[in-house]
């Protein structure tokens, strides 16, 4: 359904439809190729993100987010 393939919210979709039941609207999930392809994108970047972080954290005591700061760097 195009509501859904468009990020629509899947309880938004069940009162367009009409539906009592959310099982009933849950029958038009599909996931087409495309859609399962850039959802992958997204976990794996996702992930990338972490690995670096927690890289930065092992080589150089901080984190990569500019906002935090370790001890050291407060002065305690």
């Amino acid at each position: 359904m195009w509501l859904l393939e468009a990020s629509a919210d899947l309880h938004d979709v069940r009162d367009f439809l009409g539906h009592a039941n959310i099982t009933t609207t849950s029958r038009y999930l599909r996931s087409a190729p495309v859609r399962l392809a850039q959802a992958l994108e997204r976990m794996e970047a996702s992930a990338a993100e972490r690995v670096v972080s927690a890289l930065a954290v092992i080589a150089f005591g901080k984190t990569t987010d500019a906002r935090s700061t370790t001890a050291n760097e407060r002065g305690a």
